[in-house]
């Protein structure tokens, strides 16, 4: 399909606030993340009309002079949803309902020692259907992360040193 001379109809168009999420639809559902005033939440739409479904408040908004809200996108394995704030508050929900199975900050529980996060976490958690993962810089040292899907911490890393090597992928 050419989009320059068919361009696509747009079926509905909302507002969720501010962030750097993307979007996940797994079946009549999107799940994003974004920032109301001073609180980070996980929306569950329906991508027929855009309409909340559930909305799960996840943290304070991470505020930055490169752009405010949360960066990660949500992830889903089977019926939970696994989302990670900026501020490192990471959440499974109940995908259906949006009720929180677990909470926990990553930050405070699992990395003691890091003071000063480099675009705090920017990555998205990455489940392999037993364990999710999750990645992000200190200003020096990168960290990776494995957890059960019950939240608990199965293993940390800090791969090396990156002086100037930086991103916000998973």
């Amino acid at each position: 399909l050419d989009w320059t001379t068919t361009k696509p109809k747009r079926l509905w168009q909302r507002t969720l606030g501010i962030g750097y999420s993307s979007m996940t639809v797994v079946g009549d559902r999107l799940f994003t993340m974004g920032a109301e005033d001073d609180a980070e939440f996980v929306f569950c739409l329906d991508i027929t009309d855009g309409r909340t479904l559930w909305k799960v408040h996840s943290g304070t908004t991470f505020k930055d002079s490169y752009g405010n809200g949360p960066r990660g996108t949500p992830v889903v394995d089977g019926g939970r949803v696994f989302a990670l704030g900026a501020n490192g508050d990471l959440l499974c929900l109940q995908k259906d309902s949006g009720k929180v199975v677990w909470q926990k900050n990553i930050l405070n529980s699992s990395f003691e020692g890091i003071h000063r996060l480099n675009s705090r976490a920017s990555s998205t958690p990455v489940t392999d259907g037993k364990r999710l993962y999750l990645s992000f810089l200190d200003g020096r040292n990168m960290f990776v992360a494995a957890y059960d899907l019950d939240g608990n911490l199965l293993w940390k890393k800090r791969p090396g040193a990156f002086s100037s090597i930086h991103g916000y992928c998973s």
